[in-house]
């Protein structure tokens, strides 16, 4: 996409973080347009403020999952409705224990400080996280079927858990979660993870090998990326239809209320094409929120590994055998649901090796070797 984007993208490099474009370069070539996102989106804890307030907890102090213990015991003994905290099979708590890990597979991570890769179950930290999260379990602050459930937003909804992990945006009067989840929240920041290559392509815009016109379409992406109007009714919609103008009718920065369900429609998915940074204020994304994420964006450390994309092509039938028990292991793992937490993990880690991880180890070295050595 290169000589397309000096053509006719010069507003998308303009708006673009710089060092993202390293993330979507293969063999020195530009493969696709980062999109703005929160590129080391702070990870926080989100609490249901009525059950704050009611057991006045210092919820703004909380900097490890065991600091939650206090709370969710309280909650456990006197709110039979509540459930303590949620857990869930696709997610959950875990993973702020890598926050300072570059993500290259699933299950290896980048050590930054001794420059190698390692498995995710090497990581003492996470390994301890992981053994706290089963204790909350044995301990009844995790629901019982929390390996079966799969769709954070639907259970987030429900207003039946005191702590959960945040939205996907931190804010820290709550109000983004306090928006998505619909019912009063309040946030405690957990800390900011590293950017990795991962998270700068999490969305990224390309054009097709077979496109008719790629001109044409790199001239309308362009377009997008320029027009503030356009990338907002990319983003949220039709006035009227999806969202109705609060103040500022007429200008170039309205602040607007998107209707029930825009958010799962329009907002998440369309506004990638273009630059987060002018969306216009609204309940989905306050102009506060989106200065704050910019911010973060700026001030994030990048990993060491900026621009390296694992080819799993030598190991393919050891990724796919490793992903089948990644999809085996990873619900227990993340609600720690096991009755033995020494014997899973060791269990856990035999079955990947089993399926050709140490193998996969050992090209992940030589590919960071190689890369590492032409970009010296």
């Amino acid at each position: 996409m290169d000589e397309l984007l000096d053509k006719y993208g010069q507003d998308i490099k303009k708006k673009v973080d710089p060092r993202a474009w390293k993330a979507v370069t293969y063999n020195g070539k530009i493969m696709a347009i980062p999109a703005q996102t929160p590129y080391t989106q702070p990870i926080g804890f989100v609490f249901k403020k009525e059950l704050v307030d009611k057991y006045q907890f210092d919820y703004k102090n909380v900097k490890t999952l065991k600091d939650l213990e206090p709370f969710l015991e309280k909650l456990k003994k006197n709110e039979p409705d509540i459930t303590p905290i949620m857990a869930f099979a696709r997610g959950g708590m875990a993973g702020v224990a890598l926050l300072d890990y570059g993500s290259i597979i699933d299950g290896v991570v980048y050590d930054e400080k001794n420059g190698k890769p390692v498995l995710t179950l090497d990581v003492p930290d996470y390994v301890d996280h992981l053994r706290t999260v089963n204790d909350f379990y044995r301990k009844g602050y995790i629901a019982k079927d929390a390996a079966v459930k799969t769709d954070f937003l639907a259970e987030a909804k429900s207003g039946k858990y005191g702590v959960l992990k945040d939205s996907g945006g931190y804010t820290e009067d709550g109000s983004k979660s306090t928006a998505l989840f619909g019912y009063p929240t309040v946030e405690s920041l957990y800390g900011y993870p590293i950017i990795s290559t991962d998270s700068m392509i999490q969305a990224a815009t390309a054009i097709s090998k077979t496109s008719k016109n790629p001109d044409r379409a790199m001239m309308l992406l362009n377009l997008i990326w320029q027009d503030k109007k356009l990338s907002n009714t990319l983003a949220y919609g039709l006035e009227g239809q999806n969202y109705t103008v609060k103040s500022g009718q007429g200008t170039d920065n309205p602040t607007i209320e998107a209707k029930s369900g825009a958010e799962q429609t329009w907002a998440i998915w369309h506004n990638w094409l273009g630059p987060l940074w002018d969306q216009w204020d609204s309940n989905w994304n306050s102009t506060k929120a989106l200065e704050a994420m910019k911010k973060n964006n700026d001030a994030a450390q990048t990993s060491a590994l900026l621009g390296f994309s694992f080819n799993s092509e030598p190991v393919k039938a050891e990724v796919a055998q490793v992903s089948a028990v990644f999809a085996e292991i990873k619900p227990i793992l993340l609600t720690g649901s096991m009755p033995d937490f020494d014997k899973y993990i060791a269990d856990a880690k035999q079955k990947l090796n089993n399926a050709g991880m140490d193998k996969i180890m050992i090209e992940v070295q030589k590919q960071i070797d190689a890369w590492k050595e032409a970009n010296k």
